[in-house]
């Protein structure tokens, strides 16, 4: 092949003639450095490609663009826009995951790509309905699944749970325990219970978050759900209103006259408060005790604010004239109270006034007692304790080794 088939190839300074021109156009002519990729055929020749800078740079703005954009992004309180979700229906469980069977799938959105609302059924006030708190997520199930565990839902009580409704679906019929579970009346028969157990044994309500009590619970019942705090207060007081009707129908029918003893404190917030039980004998001679009540007494703590208070509370118990005594303290003001109280008779504390004849009959020995209370409070401190100990085991080793 001679030398003469080669045609020269264009050099970069002379690219710019082998740009084309657009009629009517107002663009202004590139330069090489500038133009798009484009390829240049030589005669007979192979086809030259420039590859050009300018569509990496391109690519990478828009790839800041979108990293900008998606930092803009707030989030979004999905179960306020609950309505302008659209959910897919009978959706197949996008993972292996356990938690799917808890939640109903939604179609995602900008911001999240999965989006679900809970199924779990909660307690409230209209009866047992689902939890339905929307959450969304990117792709992860971390906060799904600290959702459940707010339901006492864990993997380890889904799989005993999947265990038994398979043990179950291998009977013709459903078994007898499976429809007490999912009785909702049987469920509020249990948180009534519950509630019981809190008045009979004094028992504050955060028993039910105490780790025990609820291993103890889950133990007797897996499916068992503690009531929340609300509905526990709920029960309380539906419970005070049965109890009431129950006391006031016996005391209509079982006393003719009974007697109540009542205290004045001032408890750690500083507020005062009136506790007021009633005593009598039932028509089976049986001797009875009600606590009508333990209330809030407004400041000032005076005679008549006292006298005030109890007579509301034995009339909202229909016991007007048929109480004809009161056994109170010594304190100044309700030994007042009850002497303005006419219609029943006051009675001292005995065990209160034995304790200030007692105060009063010591008074000529304050001094010894006084020395008596320092020598116990010397031992009773770390050092002299220990040293105290130390000659007790000298003192016996002695004595051991003499006899």
């Amino acid at each position: 092949m001679s030398s003469e088939e080669f045609t020269e190839i264009p050099q970069p300074e002379n690219l710019e003639t082998l740009t084309p021109r657009v009629s009517g156009s107002k663009r202004p002519r590139q330069k090489a450095h500038e133009l798009p990729r484009q390829q240049y055929l030589a005669p007979n020749g192979p086809v030259i490609e420039l590859e050009l800078d300018s569509d990496t740079n391109s690519q990478q703005e828009t790839d800041r663009n979108n990293r900008k954009r998606k930092k803009v992004l707030t989030k979004i309180d999905l179960n306020k826009i609950a309505d302008q979700l659209v959910l897919f229906p009978n959706a197949k469980p996008p993972g292996q995951s356990w938690i799917w069977s808890y939640f109903d799938q939604y179609k995602p959105t900008e911001q999240y790509k999965r989006i679900v609302r809970c199924l779990v059924q909660v307690q409230r006030k209209n009866g047992v309905e689902p939890c339905g708190h929307f959450m969304g997520s990117d792709n992860s199930t971390g906060n799904f699944i600290v959702h459940l565990a707010t339901h006492r839902i864990t993997e380890e009580s889904h799989k005993r749970r999947m265990s038994e409704i398979q043990a179950n679906n291998q009977l013709s019929q459903p078994r007898i325990d499976e429809i007490i579970r999912n009785n909702p009346d049987i469920k509020n028969c249990q948180d009534r219970k519950f509630v019981g157990i809190l008045i009979k044994d004094n028992r504050p309500i955060s028993i039910g978050n105490d780790e025990g009590f609820i291993e103890f619970i889950h133990e007797l019942d897996p499916n068992y759900q503690i009531p929340s705090d609300k509905t526990i207060h709920q029960l309380l007081a539906e419970a005070y209103n049965q109890i009431k009707v129950v006391l006031t129908k016996k005391f209509n029918e079982d006393i003719i006259s009974c007697s109540i003893t009542t205290d004045l404190w001032t408890a750690r917030s500083r507020s005062g408060y009136i506790g007021v039980t009633c005593s009598f004998i039932d028509n089976n001679f049986d001797i009875c005790e009600a606590i009508l009540a333990v209330q809030y007494v407004p400041y000032p703590h005076t005679s008549e604010n006292i006298c005030k208070v109890l007579r509301d509370i034995i009339s909202n118990w229909n016991l007007t004239g048929k109480v004809f005594t009161m056994t109170t303290d010594n304190g100044s003001n309700m030994v007042k109270a009850g002497k303005l109280m006419n219609e029943l008779i006051r009675l001292p504390c005995t065990a209160h006034t034995l304790q200030l004849v007692v105060g009063k009959g010591l008074i000529p020995a304050e001094v010894l007692i006084a020395r008596a209370k320092r020598l116990i409070n010397f031992f009773t401190s770390p050092k002299q304790t220990e040293k105290l100990l130390d000659i007790q085991k000298n003192t016996n080793y002695i004595n051991n080794n003499e006899v």
